[in-house]
């Protein structure tokens, strides 16, 4: 439903009004400025059925009234959207050159086509996230990396979870009803990126980032990791509940080796030709978006190889061994 807001209050509506009860413009909180508002932001909204800003009272009411100098008018942006799972396959997005990150058959880690030999990039750009058992204890810890301070348009979210929020966002169950699954990815998590070609997205001490060149599905190697923390990005820490890592949000990677650099974000390369660790927090090129990529999308370059099958299945009925029927497969 749509949220209206006219001159005898706030209610819902199946249908938005053409009177313009239902139309918001979001205003920056900066008196001057360039007007725009990014992720973690204080901003309003007015409206346009009366003119004035959205107010949320103290008891929960919202009403249409508000005064620019009240700070029940104040709102912060923040991502929403429906959360990432561990298992779940996604897509990463370049903020700054555009592109999505791919692992490529031959185990290099590529962003967009510039760089893509003798395959189609849009066929390889999807990553199987799974989150370790020991990332949800992490945030705020001396290994999570404390520097969480000034990220990109905000500030990165060193989340507390030591008291209830009540936003359908938030982490807390107790008054929207909705249960918080332990397999959500969320601020502060330990993550693996497995490739399409199934092989790990590893980091060495040098900074270098592939996927299975080296490491592959071989375990532990001294210099490599496959595991990284992650982070939003541009969420103020007032949202400290919301530590949900969201479809559409925008997150960062930090590999974790005990002798790598401090400042070792992952990051994209000007040209296109893959990704190195060297990033620093305040660096916008450390910024990807994540999304949930369609098993439609990801499957349909094998639809092919799925109709027709990799083997052949011999059936023949008990009373008649000569009647053979042949039916392809899968293996």
């Amino acid at each position: 439903q749509y949220l209206c807001i006219d001159e005898t209050g706030s209610s819902c509506t199946d249908f938005p009004d053409t009177g313009g009860t239902t139309d918001f413009s979001l205003v920056s909180h900066e008196e001057e400025g360039d007007g725009e508002v990014y992720m973690g932001d204080v901003a309003r909204l007015r409206c346009a059925g009366t003119g004035k800003f959205l107010r949320v009272h103290k008891d929960g009411l919202i009403d249409g009234f508000g005064e620019r100098n009240q700070p029940e008018t104040q709102l912060v942006v923040d991502a929403g959207g429906m959360p990432i799972a561990s298992g779940s396959v996604i897509t990463l997005h370049s903020i700054t050159l555009g592109e999505f990150v791919h692992g490529s058959p031959a185990g290099e880690v590529r962003i967009g086509s510039a760089h893509a030999v003798n395959y189609t990039e849009s066929e390889w750009r999807y990553w199987l996230v799974e989150k370790k058992d020991c990332g949800l204890n992490t945030v705020g810890s001396d290994v999570g990396n404390r520097e969480l301070t000034a990220g990109v348009g905000g500030s990165l979210m060193v989340p507390s979870r030591s008291r209830p929020a009540a936003s359908f966002n938030s982490d807390s169950s107790e008054k929207t009803g909705h249960e918080l699954r332990e397999d959500w990815l969320r601020e502060g998590d330990i993550v693996t990126l497995r490739a399409l070609n199934q092989n790990m997205l590893e980091v060495d001490l040098e900074g270098n980032v592939t996927c299975g060149k080296r490491l592959g599905n071989s375990g532990a190697t001294p210099g490599l990791t496959h595991e990284f923390f992650v982070h939003r990005i541009g969420v103020s820490t007032v949202t400290m509940h919301n530590s949900t890592i969201r479809r559409g949000g925008q997150i960062c990677l930090k590999p974790i080796l005990e002798d790598l650099a401090p400042s070792c974000y992952l990051r994209g390369k000007e040209d296109e030709s893959g990704l190195v660790a060297d990033g620093n927090l305040a660096d916008r090129d450390i910024s990807f978006t994540i999304d949930v990529a369609s098993i439609q999308n990801v499957v349909t370059p094998l639809s092919a190889a799925l109709q027709k099958g990799d083997a052949d299945v011999a059936f023949s009925p008990l009373w008649n061994k000569q009647e053979v029927k042949h039916v392809e497969a899968l293996s």
